[in-house]
């Protein structure tokens, strides 16, 4: 895991209880079964933030190589794209603690789990 320094977890509703950061370092791919409650995607991350332009923006490293995601609010799933628009105060980013970061989105949002990570033909280069 040597270059990873965070980890994102997605979330549409704070989770009730505590989330165990030891229990996710120890399990760096979380199953459905072991997620802590109510997150809805986790995932090493080297940084994540919200630009002035309001785009949820975070960067992984893996065997294929530094990848860059947006959250694209307009298209409701989380893809590979040049840029989106949301609204800053619409997400909020917790340090919980040993580098892991929660992200809590509005449930309106609706995050579409199954592209995740999927490029796509909404790519525009």
């Amino acid at each position: 895991m040597a270059g990873l320094t965070s980890i994102l977890l997605l979330s549409d509703e704070k989770p009730d209880e505590p989330i165990s950061t030891q229990q996710i370092a120890e399990q760096p791919v979380l199953t459905p079964n072991v997620m802590p409650p109510k997150v809805t995607m986790c995932m090493y991350v080297q940084s994540a933030e919200i630009t002035n332009e309001g785009i949820l923006h975070f960067v992984t490293e893996n065997s294929g190589g530094t990848r860059y995601y947006y959250f694209n609010a307009k298209d409701r799933n989380i893809v590979i794209v040049e840029s989106a628009e949301i609204e800053a105060d619409q997400i909020q980013i917790e340090d919980l603690e040993h580098g892991v970061l929660l992200i809590t989105v509005p449930e309106a949002l609706n995050l579409d789990i199954e592209n995740f990570g999927k490029s796509n033909s909404n790519q525009n280069q």
